[in-house]
C-alpha cells in the first residue's frame, strides 16, 4: 500500500475488484498509518488538488496544465467523477477502520472505599465492517463480496445498491430501494453466504454502513420487509439465477 499512497497525484478511475483489494488491505494498517492517509486523502479530494505546490516542478506544472484542458472537454465529465467518487470511498473506509481501534474515554475521577481516586475508562463500541460478516469464498471476503455485487447486477436490480444512492427531495429512499437492499441481504443470507455469528440486523447495519445507504426505523423494516413488493421482486430475479448455496 506504500506506493499508493504516492498516487494522490493521479486519477483514481481503478474499477470495483481494485478498490475491494485496497479496502482489505486497509484492515492490515496501524491506527497512526491510516490517520496519516487520512489527512492526506482529506488534503487531496480530487485530482491535482489546487493550488499549485510551491515545490511543483515543470513535470508536475504541466499536469496541472494539463488537468485545466481536460475540464474544458465534457468527455472527460466521468473521469474527473470516478476519481473523486473512489476518493470519497476510500477515505470513508479508512475513517471506518480507524472507530474501530479502541479509545478509552476517561470518566471522572470516582474514589473507592478506601479513598484512592481511580481513573474509569469505557472502551467505544466495535464496527462491524461488512466484509467481516461475508463468509470466505476461493480468494477471500473480498472474493464473495464481488460474486454477490456481480449477481445482482446480473440480476438486473433496479438499483446499483453498492453505491450511496441519493435519497428524494423529502430525505426518503427512491420507491423500491429498501426491498431492493432487503432482497440482496436476505438471499445471500439463506443461501449461507454470511457468516453464521452474525444476524441479519447486523448485517443489514454494516451493509448500510458500507454503501452509505440508510433506512429509516430498521427495527420495523427487518419485521415486515418480506411482504414488500420490490423485495419479492429483486428476490425472484436472484433465485432466476440459481445461485448454489454454500455448505
Amino acid at each position: 500500500m506504500g506506493a499508493f499512497w504516492g498516487s494522490l497525484h493521479v486519477f483514481w478511475t481503478f474499477n470495483k475488484s481494485f478498490f475491494l483489494k485496497i479496502s482489505e488491505d486497509i484492515g492490515t494498517k496501524k491506527s497512526s498509518v491510516l490517520k496519516r492517509c487520512q489527512e492526506l486523502i482529506s488534503e487531496n479530494p480530487v485530482a491535482y488538488s489546487e493550488p499549485i505546490p510551491d515545490t511543483a516542478d515543470e513535470e508536475l506544472r504541466f499536469c496541472y496544465l494539463k488537468k485545466h484542458n481536460l475540464q474544458k472537454d465534457p468527455k472527460f465529465d466521468q473521469m474527473f467523477s470516478l476519481d473523486e467518487q473512489n476518493r470519497k470511498a476510500f477515505l470513508l473506509a479508512v475513517e471506518k477502520r480507524i472507530a474501530e481501534f479502541p479509545h478509552p474515554s476517561p470518566e471522572t475521577n470516582r474514589a473507592t472505599d478506601a479513598g484512592i481516586p481511580i481513573l474509569l475508562s469505557t472502551p467505544s463500541p466495535q464496527t462491524i465492517l461488512f466484509l467481516e460478516t461475508l463468509a470466505p469464498i476461493e480468494g477471500g471476503a473480498g472474493a464473495t463480496l464481488q460474486f454477490i455485487i456481480d449477481k445482482t447486477e446480473q440480476a438486473g436490480f433496479d438499483f446499483d445498491i453498492f453505491s450511496t444512492i441519493t435519497r428524494l427531495p423529502n430525505g426518503k429512499n427512491p420507491y423500491g430501494l429498501n426491498g431492493a437492499m432487503g432482497a440482496m441481504v436476505d438471499f445471500f443470507y439463506q443461501h449461507r453466504y454470511f457468516k453464521k455469528e452474525y444476524g441479519l440486523e447486523e448485517i443489514f447495519k454494516a451493509y448500510l454502513q458500507y454503501s452509505g445507504n440508510t433506512i429509516g426505523k430498521l427495527h420495523t423494516f427487518l419485521s415486515e420487509f418480506r411482504e414488500d413488493k420490490s423485495y419479492r421482486k429483486h428476490f425472484a430475479k436472484l433465485k432466476a439465477l440459481k445461485i448454489n448455496k454454500l455448505s
